[in-house]
């Protein structure tokens, strides 16, 4: 049983004289608070409570890692839960699970769930793009924050940021991606609300720039002009291909040569290619065709129809 010595405040002198005994024993300080001195000399601070007829206690710290002060105010607060008719032991648990929860809703790692959540939806290279674009501005700034801490001017430091580089529309990107996590934890039950509300207002315009259409007369040039200039022969098909499909230039660079059809003179693009996330069939005219035809001996035995220079299993670059 522990015994009682004086009941008076203590004060830090009294403390760190508090030598061990025999049996174990606490200091009285007041209101429920005992420092309590093992025979091996450890000290602890306890609370003594009593809640609904019974009694309790909760353990406060160690001595001097918490010192007076801290066991006053910690017991303060435990005493302002029992007056509310709240078990203070318990409340310290409901705490603990609270931030460990916040510790483990990381931005970034809400971020990744909702990136999983959109590959159904993308193609590997837009996933891969809106990954990396998270990665080198977002996740340094925020990555470790709980995503109830990430705030308005925080979101707003982050794409000042990439604004100052000069990446204006990166900085609008990486904002309307952030925006897209926030809500998705929002949907999650993680966050209450979406900080990058209306902050897109706040970022620097980028002019708009519109890039002069090239009028039929002008495309004997053109083609001529192609032919002429110092291009590998590849290079030189694929732009042609480019004009007679109408693809985007990304899904032309990955073309593989098992997702065509010469005999029915369609192009069937899968799914995974496409930014929609569905396939496309493309028609093949006679010059694409024959276009395809030329370009055979060269890459026909490899998968991609234009394959890079230095690694013939990646697409050739933009």
């Amino acid at each position: 049983m522990l015994r009682k010595l004086g009941a008076k405040q203590l004060r830090d002198i009294e403390i760190k004289n508090a030598k061990p005994a025999e049996k174990e024993y606490t200091l009285a300080d007041g209101e429920g608070l005992f420092l309590v001195v093992t025979p091996e000399g450890r000290r602890r601070w306890l609370y003594r409570f009593r809640l609904h007829g019974k009694a309790g206690k909760q353990w406060l710290g160690y001595y001097p890692d918490t010192g007076l002060a801290e066991a006053r105010k910690a017991r303060d607060g435990a005493l302002e839960r029992v007056v509310s008719g709240v078990d203070p032991r318990m409340a310290r648990k409901a705490e603990r699970v609270v931030r460990a929860a916040e510790a483990a809703n990381t931005f970034e790692m809400i971020a990744r769930e909702w990136h999983a959540s959109r590959l159904a939806r993308w193609s590997p290279d837009h996933a891969a793009r809106v990954l990396e674009s998270l990665a080198a501005d977002a996740f340094p700034i925020l990555g470790q924050l709980p995503v109830l801490q990430i705030t308005a001017p925080l979101i707003l430091a982050t794409v000042r940021k990439i604004e100052k580089r000069g990446a204006i529309e990166t900085a609008q990107r990486v904002l309307q991606r952030m925006g897209c996590v926030m809500r998705f934890a929002i949907v999650t039950g993680r966050a209450e609300i979406d900080p990058t509300h209306r902050l897109a207002e706040t970022l620097i315009a980028k002019k708009v720039e519109h890039r002069p259409a090239l009028p039929r007369e002008e495309l004997p040039e053109f083609f001529r002009r192609l032919e002429i200039e110092p291009l590998r022969h590849q290079t030189k098909i694929a732009m042609r291909l480019l004009m007679l499909t109408m693809v985007r230039p990304g899904e032309l660079r990955g073309a593989r040569w098992d997702e065509l059809d010469i005999d029915a003179a369609v192009w069937r693009i899968p799914a995974e290619r496409m930014k929609m996330r569905s396939p496309h069939i493309v028609p093949l005219s006679k010059q694409a065709i024959g276009l395809l035809e030329t370009l055979k001996p060269l890459t026909g035995h490899r998968q991609l129809l234009f394959p890079a220079q230095t690694d013939l299993s990646k697409p050739i670059s933009d």
